[in-house]
């Protein structure tokens, strides 16, 4: 357990580190957009909360049902006996059973070679902390080309990038100061990926369309003797990495582990790149990538920090309540939207009633009309939280639904509108609440990974000292026409707390606000509060909670006199 806990701290301090480089940041956003949808879409080393509340036992158990000879392709490259070689691997690994690899079904996102359902053509708007504008635009490749097709591509690629950013300076002037093309290659999709720096937000929409309509026109074609050179090249620098050869295992076990020793030798032919230039020839990039722009923190608006605090504007009750931030170094909207009394009408109106409604509410901003709209202001919308990254506890407690909206605060008062119209206008139509809450679309499906120990341990403790609370009750089952009802109590403006971050000063935001709801009363009750309950005798519990931890509760509950109080207070700081 010490050593865990010491291997945990050097994870999390690499992880902070990875954060404060921009590169990494920028990274992480592309990941999450291409492969959203997909195990893949995660950080590699995981987030610094995930990390930190991960319980031992669970490394445990994905180490035994993972590291098993089943689940493992060995490579073995090197100068030596290939018969003493393989007596000597027969003797290390294979005395051990096989095992048995176990996958668990995942809800939230699919692993492996299941491909994500990925949609082309969205903007995204995200900050990163440099001077200049970064574009990045992704285009779609084939998913199973034949070999050598990528290869071919990129050495192409490099010929024609220099004139793509020649023409790109003559009609952009200076503003564009580098384009680098990357093709990214995963087992659930592969993308073209252009790269561009620019040094202002000036023309983005122009420069954009200038770049995808020059990609959709780059052709591929190859001479026959400039594919036959490419080959040879290819195999020279082969054999050359020969030299070092763990090295070489070391960059190539990819390719080992899927087409094997010869298969790989086989891919420096001739004919087979020809066969690929002839693939390529005839090939077209589409021409609706995906945009991801990274507009610059600018640091000299850090010095202001101190008169832009937050600032609240509380109508609890009677109206929306609004907390106001100013960051002027930024171009970047932010509204957060907290609902309050979710587990009171759920108890009331039907189980995940809130997570329904937001779904819905996903797919309604998603649908052509709205999606029309909301592009002109690179809006994207989170409707349910991802338990795998696990933000503040308030997000997922049984009080609080949340949906959190991003994009440009270019023109504010024309996004405020969309989105308080939006909002105010929204009711789940039947077709939305069915695809919400069918099982192959997993709304309903998501499931935080908990630590069942603990969790068993709260549980068991809560019982102890506290008395029967309503949300023990059981939930009704969801109706559409239930759904509908919880709308009218739980998406009102009156029910919402309400976070905006933007470039625009608190009492512009406070004035776009002035006439979102209707100021009526409504009842502000919490949504359960629990009562201590006094036991008449003391109790002991001891009970194997199946996880690598101990957990130990030890307390007393009695009625105090409240001339106590000093005394208590006292001894409670000492103990503590």
């Amino acid at each position: 357990e010490e050593k865990y806990e010491k291997e945990k701290g050097i994870v999390l301090e690499e992880i902070a580190q990875s954060l404060s480089r921009p590169e990494t940041q920028i990274e992480r956003d592309i990941q999450s957009i291409l492969y959203q949808g997909h195990s893949l879409s995660l950080p590699t080393l995981g987030t610094y909360s995930t990390i930190q509340s991960l319980p031992l036992e669970q490394v445990r158990q994905f180490y035994k049902e993972n590291y098993v000879p089943n689940n493992m392709i060995l490579s073995v490259i090197g100068n030596f006996n290939s018969t003493e070689m393989l007596d000597w691997i027969k003797d290390i690994y294979g005395k051990p059973g096989p095992g048995r690899v176990l996958h668990p079904k995942d809800a939230d996102f699919k692993t492996g070679f299941d491909t994500p359902d990925f949609t082309t053509g969205e903007l995204y708007h995200r900050s990163h902390s440099d001077s200049t504008t970064l574009i990045h635009l992704a285009f779609v490749l084939p998913n199973n080309p034949v070999p050598g097709f990528f290869d071919l591509m990129e050495e192409v690629l490099s010929s024609k990038i220099e004139n793509l950013q020649t023409n790109a300076n003559k009609r952009f002037s200076t503003n564009i100061q580098s384009i680098y093309p990357d093709i990214r290659l995963s087992p659930v999709g592969n993308f073209l990926i252009l790269k561009v720096t620019v040094e202002s937000d000036d023309n983005l929409d122009m420069i954009v369309s200038f770049l995808s309509n020059a990609v959709h026109g780059l052709k591929f074609s190859m001479k026959k003797e400039s594919v036959t050179a490419f080959a040879t090249a290819e195999k020279t620098a082969f054999y050359k990495s020969l030299e070092k050869p763990h090295m070489f295992g070391i960059y190539n076990a990819h390719i080992f582990a899927q087409k094997g020793i010869d298969g790989f030798l086989s891919s420096f032919n001739s004919k087979l790149y020809q066969k690929a230039s002839d693939s390529l020839k005839i090939f077209k990039i589409p021409n609706n990538p995906t945009v991801i722009i990274h507009h610059p923190m600018d640091s000299s608006g850090r010095e202001t920090n101190s008169l832009t605090a937050p600032q609240l504007f509380d109508y609890d009750g009677t109206g929306t309540t609004l907390i106001v931030k100013q960051n002027s170094a930024s171009p970047l909207l932010a509204i957060h939207y907290l609902f309050k009394h979710k587990a009171r009408l759920e108890r009331e109106f039907g189980k995940d009633a809130a997570k329904v409604l937001h779904d819905c509410f996903n797919q309604r901003m998603k649908s052509g009309n709205a999606k029309k709209k909301s592009a002109r202001f690179g809006l994207s919308f989170k409707v349910n939280d991802n338990p795998f990254i696990p933000m503040d506890d308030i997000y997922l407690h049984d009080d609080f639904g949340y949906i959190r909206v991003e994009g440009l605060a270019d023109d504010f008062k024309g996004v405020i509108d969309f989105l308080n119209s939006s909002f105010t206008d929204f009711i789940p139509t039947r077709d939305e609440f069915t695809k919400a809450t069918s099982s192959s679309h997993g709304s309903l499906g998501r499931m935080r990974r908990k630590n069942k120990a603990k969790e068993k341990f709260n549980k068991l403790v809560d019982k102890q000292i506290y008395e029967k609370s309503e949300s023990e009750s059981v939930q009704p089952e969801l109706t559409y026409e239930s759904l509908l009802a919880f709308a009218k109590s739980y998406w009102t403006p009156e029910n919402l707390i309400l976070s905006v971050v933007s470039p625009e000063n608190h009492e512009s935001v406070q004035t776009m606000f002035a006439d979102f709801g209707y100021f009526r009363n409504i009842d502000s009750e919490p949504a359960y509060v629990n009562i201590y309950q006094l036991n008449s005798e003391s109790i002991s519990i001891e009970e194997n909670g199946g996880g690598a931890q101990s957990y130990l509760f030890w307390g007393f509950i009695k009625e105090i006199n409240p001339a106590d109080k000093p005394a208590l207070t006292a001894l409670s700081l000492i103990l503590s």
